[in-house]
């Protein structure tokens, strides 16, 4: 989201023309775009205001006094408006979305002052949850307890995005994916380049869009680009449609229109014939699908080793041999992936061989 002057201007869809003009400006004040909500524009207003516009007339229902802070927007949903502020009181905001009433605070005793602009705007989690990145931290306010239920340090930036119980955000030079409910890693991607991953994050229930050197279409069950377009910038997703706008004037719409998805079939444990006892050894899991493509879904796939007294295998398929022993092993393993309600799953023995002696 781009900051800009106020006032809001309403702009025809289909014409581009004006419709009305809101003046809301303040004395130094920079704003984040409205954010649009069953025919109302909720608002950073002037200097120390959040405010509720009504689209169709441009007319203000009210104003909420809030901390003094530019380039920030509220979170809505039907019964609330959300706002992550700093000083003097840091916390998140939350205003009855019809009257602008103050009705729940949770403190965030943890904020660090870095500067009168907050540069977000929270997002709702979908479990009565509001997920915040702030001065190198990322933290998950819960509405129900009233309390920020976990929070993590780190050089954590920019606006995540939230889909299916993962939380997609920006660490530096990775985006990782963390479980929502517990904040913990799930994985991470790393583009490596020298081009750092821009702060927006995009998600669909099929990709995630981070920006480097070029926008990247990163699937999550391959957790791998699946396809770039060499332009980045602010990206927005509409009608099927991803729209990508850069700071130079440039704009670019690519089509996200889906196609009946191919299903999964079978799946396929891909191990070496012998392996030596002291080495660790990367098992593979290709997935097949009906319309005949082959998929590597290694990291994606749920590994178990059956003689865990002997032998222990990690999320990524990297099975190692526990030290002393048999001299002959006959590990079974077993890989289970899911994709859009279909279970597979596969069994394989490996024979791991300790070496002679000389």
């Amino acid at each position: 989201m781009q900051a800009f002057p106020g006032p809001s201007t309403t702009l025809d869809a289909e014409t581009g023309k004006a419709i009305h003009r809101t003046d809301y400006r303040g004395n130094w004040n920079e704003h984040y775009a409205p954010t649009p909500f069953d025919g109302h524009a909720y608002i950073h207003g002037p200097a120390i205001y959040a405010g509720s516009i009504e689209i169709a007339t441009g007319e203000p229902l009210w104003w909420s006094v809030l901390p003094q802070y530019d380039d920030w927007t509220p979170a809505v949903d039907e019964r609330y408006v959300y706002a992550y502020m700093g000083q003097y009181d840091p916390g998140l905001y939350v205003i009855e979305r019809f009257t602008g009433e103050l009705v729940d605070f949770i403190p965030d005793e943890r904020f660090q002052w870095s500067g009168w602009d907050m540069d977000l705007s929270p997002v709702l989690g979908g479990m009565d949850d509001v997920i915040a990145i702030h001065g190198g931290r990322i933290m998950r306010f819960d509405l129900e307890r009233g309390n920020i239920a976990w929070q993590r340090e780190g050089a954590w930036q920019g606006q995540p995005a939230v889909a299916r119980g993962v939380i997609y955000a920006v660490e530096g030079p990775e985006l990782v994916a963390l479980d929502q409910r517990t904040g913990q890693d799930l994985w991470r991607w790393n583009n490596g380049t020298r081009y750092y991953i821009r702060d927006e994050v995009l998600v669909t229930d099929s990709h995630v869009f981070v920006g480097t050197s070029s926008t990247h279409a990163i699937g999550l069950a391959s957790r791998r680009v699946e396809w770039s377009y060499p332009l980045v910038g602010t990206l927005a997703i509409a009608d099927d449609t991803l729209f990508i706008a850069n700071y130079g004037g440039v704009a670019a719409a690519i089509s996200l229109t889906e196609v009946e998805p191919a299903r999964v079939t079978h799946l396929e444990i891909v191990a070496p014939v012998g392996i030596s006892k002291s080495t660790a050894v990367q098992l593979g899991a290709e997935v097949s699908y009906d319309d005949g493509r082959v998929r590597d879904r290694t990291p994606s796939v749920e590994w178990s080793v059956h003689q865990t007294h002997l032998a222990s295998i990690t999320d990524d398929g990297l099975i190692e041999v526990t030290p002393g022993g048999p001299s002959k092993l006959l590990l079974t393993v077993t890989a289970r992936y899911e994709e859009d309600g279909t279970d597979v799953s596969d069994t394989a023995r490996v024979p791991i061989l300790v070496p002679p002696s000389k």
